[in-house]
């Protein structure tokens, strides 16, 4: 394991970015917000992965009108499914943030504070943890698993917490002024 504090050490943006060179084949990611600022400094590693055939699941919260119209646009383009997250209760905010990288023998989790803006991925005071797995080993594939489970129960519980993003929903969703434009 090792501990990412932000900005002393290397970043959030610079762990994801090195994890893309690697070869896994799926990224999922949980995020509360995003904004253009973090998803354009991504946006050519996401677009190299996915041209490598590699699979991106992201969930990405709109609590508050902090994820932008125009992230949440160019999300839906560069990831395989996205799923837009609200809170079930009104006290309640989607705040889950983590980013797991996986291939058939490995994976990453990075797990922390950060969100998928500029000052998350490399500016802001964030800390993290990035935990390394090897998959063949049965403890730490359920570890894996269970986090896959979880963001799975997400997409799939009954409240509803995250729902499967279309341009539908996300034109719903800024005519009900959940995500705002960032102009």
């Amino acid at each position: 394991m090792a501990i990412i504090l932000q900005p002393f050490t290397k970043s959030m943006g610079e762990q994801i970015i090195a994890a893309f060179a690697e070869n896994f084949t799926e990224f999922y990611f949980s995020t509360a917000y995003a904004r253009t600022s973090g998803v354009q400094l991504l946006q050519p590693y996401m677009q190299a992965f996915r041209e490598r055939g590699g699979q991106i699941v992201g969930f990405v919260g709109i609590d508050r009108h902090r994820s932008s119209k125009e992230a949440l646009e160019a999300l839906f383009v560069l990831t395989s499914q996205l799923y837009i997250c609200h809170g079930a209760k009104p006290e309640s905010v989607y705040q889950p943030k983590l980013y797991l990288f996986r291939n058939a023998d490995t994976a990453r989790l990075l797990v922390g504070s950060s969100d998928l803006t500029e000052g998350g991925l490399y500016t802001n005071y964030e800390a993290a943890c990035a935990l390394d797995y090897d998959l063949r080993r049965p403890q730490e594939a359920a570890e894996v698993a269970e986090v896959l489970q979880i963001l799975e129960h997400l997409r799939c519980a009954e409240e509803r917490v995250c729902k499967k993003a279309t341009q539908k929903l996300l034109r719903d969703l800024e005519r009900q002024s959940y995500i705002l434009s960032e102009a």
